[in-house]
């Protein structure tokens, strides 16, 4: 069984992120970072795209509860794995956190987006003013437009990059009509808070790490629900088995009644005989009912997690038939489950988003300190063509200088590094915490296949001989030195060794499910690939 769920471009994505964690991390030239971030950006939508397939067959996208169906349906372990996918609604909300996540990691890189401004004033004034020559007052008339345009982005370095393009028009009663145009560039750069790309681009890592941690968290959701789905299968499967081995068990016994009931009119049995046939049947009987409720109770629960009406008949297909094998590598498993456990993961993602936010408050303790350097080139004229002119001129202006601020006391960023220092610790603690249950998780689940593999040889064997002891009860009784109490202890015993060896292969299945869930890789050996959803 081969599936896939939503790779392609964002699995492209994904490796995009990789490399951008990796080349901000050093110094490097505004533009470089800049280019960075625009090859990062991804898509959070997933309307349209491709949920699942199996074998090459698409699956239906689970957008809503799916109809209930009713019926006699087949049902092989891979078509309830499908249709888990395929029809899960509780798997059609959690996929979405996802895309979701995507959304505040895409929030979090516009930060370093360009922005465009622009500011236009226009005033007009009439005042007094003073000849200093004659001390004659007079009044004058005029008005002024000034008008600028410009771009201003931020990049991870610490940079900030703004050019302008401006307009000015001075008139006056007194004076002639002056126009000017003006080009500059400003940059400024921090020098203490703000440096780093690290600090610059910490948000947008742990929205990042956010996205992963969501995938893990659904990972390990599709885990889950494939192991209940394969454990309420395989219950299924022996509750079908179980139903079948009473009934040929009863059909044994019914034959052996009347067998009984015809050597008693012959004078060859006795009355008590007879009897203890006939309770024999009806004790075959209840547990006939008994399995049968059983077997409806297991396919309720199994067509309750895949979606199928109350009245479907489930027919499970699928033999219980197993080679078992010993656990040779204990150690492998537990070191498979140190790498795939999503839930594990997630807890790491954390841990690393807690060490993302110290160096963050740890930044916030720094003063602002940062320089620039602002270029401009003006024109100047009595109409907007001779000020554009006017920008050949020799005309320029250079300001260069620093600025300082310094949050006096400072006790809030102290008190969120301290805060940030201690949630990384705890992050730390819970990990290590984690690692623990999860070898313990996966020593559990070993201990309870190497009991199940171990009683399917056992059970096999007891059923065997089990087997040659009701022949001998048999063919005692046929000749007279046996008796049907004897022969009867004998087949409840075989029968009960029947049931207990169905079991034992059940267990052994189970128990490869939940070994495979507990270390994290059910989904690649069922073929459920999920790629970065």
């Amino acid at each position: 069984m081969t599936a896939s769920i939503g790779r392609g471009s964002r699995h492209r994505a994904w490796r995009s992120r990789r490399l951008c964690r990796g080349a901000v991390g050093a110094r490097g030239t505004w533009a470089v970072s800049l280019a960075l971030l625009v090859g990062c950006a991804s898509s959070a939508s997933v309307s349209g795209t491709r949920y699942a397939s199996v074998n090459g067959r698409e699956l239906a996208e689970p957008d809503e509860v799916p109809p209930l169906e009713g019926g006699e349906h087949s049902l092989s372990l891979e078509v309830a794995t499908v249709r888990a996918l395929e029809r899960s609604p509780d798997l059609a909300v959690q996929r979405l956190d996802p895309a979701i996540a995507t959304t505040f990691e895409e929030i979090e890189r516009a930060e370093f987006g360009a922005t465009l401004f622009a500011d236009g004033q226009y005033r007009r004034e009439i005042s007094r003013e003073t000849n200093r020559a004659t001390m004659e007052q007079f009044d004058v008339t005029g008005s002024r437009i000034n008008a600028t345009v410009g771009v201003r982005q931020r990049t991870p370095t610490g940079t900030t990059i703004e050019t302008t393009l401006g307009y000015g028009r001075d008139e006056s009663d007194r004076s002639p009509e002056q126009q000017s145009t003006r080009i500059g560039v400003r940059l400024t750069q921090s020098l203490l808070e703000g440096l780093r790309p690290e600090v610059n681009l910490a948000r947008v890592h742990q929205a990042e790490l956010e996205v992963d941690a969501t995938r893990a968290q659904l990972r390990a959701y599709v885990i889950a629900l494939l192991r209940d789905v394969e454990v309420a299968y395989w219950q299924a499967a022996l509750a079908q088995k179980n139903l079948t081995i009473v009934e040929e068990s009863r059909g044994l016994a019914q034959q052996e009644a009347d067998a009984a009931q015809a050597r008693v009119e012959l004078g060859d049995l006795a009355p008590a005989d007879d009897a203890i046939a006939r309770s024999q049947l009806a004790i075959r009987e209840q547990a006939r009912i008994d399995a049968e409720a059983a077997l409806r109770s297991a396919k309720l629960q199994l067509a309750r997690i895949l979606g199928y009406a109350s009245t479907a008949e489930l027919s499970i297909t699928d033999a219980l038939a197993i080679e078992p094998s010993a656990i040779d590598d204990p150690d492998a498993h537990r070191e498979l489950a140190a790498r795939m456990r999503p839930d594990l993961e997630e807890a790491r993602l954390r841990l690393e988003q807690n060490r993302l936010q110290t160096v963050v408050t740890a930044n916030g303790l720094l003063p602002r300190l940062d320089v620039f350097v602002q270029l401009a080139k003006t024109g100047f004229g009595s109409s907007f063509g001779e000020a554009i002119e006017g920008l050949g001129e020799r005309t320029h202006e250079v300001t260069a200088g620093l600025s300082f601020e310094q949050l006096l006391g400072n006790a809030a960023a102290e008190a969120q590094h301290s805060q940030a220092t201690l949630q990384r610790e705890r992050a730390a603690r819970a990990v290590g915490n984690l690692e623990t249950l999860v070898r313990l998780d996966v020593d559990l689940a070993l201990v309870e296949l190497e009991r199940a593999r171990q009683q399917i040889a056992a059970s096999q064997e007891t059923a065997a001989q089990q087997a040659r002891v009701v022949e001998a009860e048999r063919a005692r009784l046929e000749v007279g030195e046996g008796t049907a109490l004897l022969l009867a202890q004998a087949e409840n015993t075989h029968l009960q060794a029947q049931l207990a060896e169905a079991a034992a292969l059940v267990a052994y299945r189970i128990g490869l499910v939940r070994l495979y869930a507990a270390e994290g890789s059910l989904l690649e050996r069922r073929g459920v690939d999920l790629g970065s959803e």
